[in-house]
């Protein structure tokens, strides 16, 4: 199975490579097997965030170095783009967190525009619906349990929202989008179910049961901006790297995801921002786009 997403650069479809699509299948598909065995599997040990655990402990050894080459190879990675060569890496987790090279990911240098914050498949939602829900794939999801509080939520109302899927070839680090002051980061914790679009269009409720981060961005022109980071199975662990209650800068590094796949939600205040034409159209066409960090994403008006 290939997800079909839009390539924003080249305006191709491109097909991606599902890592692991048969043990997806298992878990969250319609099949009988997947209903008895698979959501067995995935109540009893997959969501849970021993499993993850036990698997990241595995990838942060030696041992797991030997994963690269394949990888690198089925996900047709371009490492000239990593700082690090493919054999300096210690471990298959070390080569999963890698740092690019700056020129690989320029940042849009007009300072009224926001940029994207992290490599992967983006879906653009405007207008978050008028009882605090807002609708992923035909499916309603729950800003107020979301973000766990309903004067955040409130906040947000009618406002729009940025979803950002990576998938596992995906470099996991992420950066600020705009220049702001930055608060204290709250973490909500929950299961690890996976953020696949195999699991997320039927269970938009894995949105609000996975564990997530939520940090407030905050300047006069912007508004503020609530910066989510979603783990996900074999995801589980977010690094922040900044500094809390500190102005940060376009471009800075936020942080970066452990192992597998994993989302970034932004959710804009209305009428702060205007997302970029393109990605519009391309979302409201039921698309995924695919964009890279450093690509503008709004402009302050």
């Amino acid at each position: 199975m290939a997800i079909p997403v839009i390539d924003r650069t080249t305006r191709k479809t491109v097909q991606e490579d599902v890592w692991g699509e048969w043990l997806l299948l298992l878990l969250y598909g319609n099949t009988l097997a997947a209903k008895t065995v698979g959501r067995t599997l995935l109540h009893a040990i997959c969501r849970w965030p021993l499993f993850s655990w036990l698997a990241g402990k595995y990838y942060d050894t030696k041992r797991s170095r030997k994963g690269i080459a394949p990888f690198i190879e089925r996900f047709h990675i371009d490492m000239e783009e990593s700082q690090l060569p493919s054999d300096q890496f210690s471990s298959f987790n070390d080569f999963f967190t890698r740092r690019l090279k700056p020129q690989a990911r320029p940042q849009d240098p007009d300072p009224k525009t926001i940029t994207i914050p992290a490599d992967g498949r983006y879906t653009i939602i405007q207008q978050i619906g008028s009882s605090q829900t807002f609708q992923v794939k035909g499916e309603t999801f729950s800003l107020e349990k979301l973000l766990e509080c309903q004067s955040l939520a409130a906040r947000f109302l009618g406002g729009t929202a940025v979803i950002c899927r990576l998938c596992p070839a995906d470099c996991h680090r992420f950066l600020f989008p705009c220049d702001a002051k930055v608060s204290q980061t709250s973490w909500i914790h929950g299961s690890l179910f996976s953020v696949n679009p195999i699991a997320t269009q039927t269970r938009p409720w894995i949105w609000w049961s996975n564990r997530r981060a939520i940090t407030l961005l905050h300047s006069e022109t912007t508004g503020h901006i609530a910066y989510i980071e979603v783990g996900a199975t074999n995801c589980g662990t977010i690094v922040q790297n900044f500094v809390p209650h500190s102005w940060v800068k376009k471009g800075q590094e936020k942080g970066y995801f452990r192992l597998g796949g994993s989302a970034i939600l932004l959710l804009f205040e209305p009428g702060h921002v205007t997302i970029s034409e393109d990605l519009l159209t391309l979302s409201a066409q039921g698309h995924e786009i695919l964009c890279h960090m450093g690509q503008p994403l709004a402009r302050v008006p």
